[in-house]
């Protein structure tokens, strides 16, 4: 069952008005200014009870053990284990879900964006809290079916970065150009179609991805990458599995 999102809205609305007192606030020196804050609504006990009870709620919730990981996972370039893991998961994930339709096999790259973990996961157990921690944003995977010409310009983009997240290819880099793209072993032809599948910040613009713009297809899945990670560490529980991810040279430097 996904995590509802309501919850939180609702607990964090009521932490605002918790918060409205007949209070003086001094807040840290802006550019050598003091900053003072006032507040004029008198707090409601019965609101302090509310968020007392949701608080509790919230609490329960982001301590719900979802699996357990072998190592601690960090983010990096030109790869990472946390990177590896995560585009590896959305990739198995949008397969499993658009075999039939699509034919993402062979013909698909994961690519994600570092600045979109903002944190790491821990060695040992994973809880709702983690991962929120990881992926606090709503961000939903989409699929982008991308001419050949097209995904020669994205392979730039991520060498000049020094790499980025991704599944799916392997890429070999010389300083900050791309030598050689693969497809599950397949050389990368550009006169082929491909697919990128990535979150909707990057597919809308963000990170400044060349040619995202002038894809043949956006299909939005519906998926945030969060639930994707949850539903993920679940699924390695309910199978006795856990996570335990590593660098395996998909982009690297020769």
């Amino acid at each position: 069952m996904k995590f509802r999102r309501h919850y939180i809205y609702l607990f964090l609305g009521l932490a605002l008005l918790s918060t409205a007192c007949k209070t003086h606030y001094n807040v840290d020196h802006v550019d050598s200014v003091s900053v003072e804050m006032y507040d004029s609504v008198m707090v409601d006990s019965s609101m302090l009870l509310i968020i007392d009870e949701y608080k509790a709620s919230l609490d329960s919730i982001m301590d719900v053990i979802l699996g357990y990981s072998e190592i601690s996972m960090q983010k990096g370039q030109p790869e990472s284990e946390l990177g590896n893991f995560v585009c590896d998961l959305i990739l198995e994930t949008c397969i499993n879900v658009y075999k039939d339709s699509l034919g993402l096999k062979n013909k698909s790259m994961v690519l994600m964006n570092n600045g979109g973990f903002r944190s790491s996961l821990p060695k040992g157990a994973i809880t709702m809290g983690d991962v929120f921690r990881l992926m606090p944003f709503d961000n939903e995977i989409v699929i982008l079916r991308m001419p050949g010409s097209l995904m020669k310009e994205v392979f730039s983009t991520i060498a000049v970065y020094g790499g980025m997240p991704l599944a799916g290819i392997e890429m070999i880099l010389r300083a900050d150009e791309y030598t050689s793209v693969s497809f599950g072993g397949n050389p990368f032809d550009e006169k082929e179609t491909y697919f990128i599948i990535t979150s909707d910040y990057i597919a809308n613009g963000g990170d400044k991805i060349p040619g995202m713009d002038q894809n043949t297809m956006y299909l939005h899945t519906g998926i945030l990458v969060r639930d994707a990670i949850i539903d993920y560490f679940r699924f390695l529980s309910e199978n006795a599995q856990t996570a335990n991810p590593k660098k395996d040279g998909r982009i690297r430097y020769e």
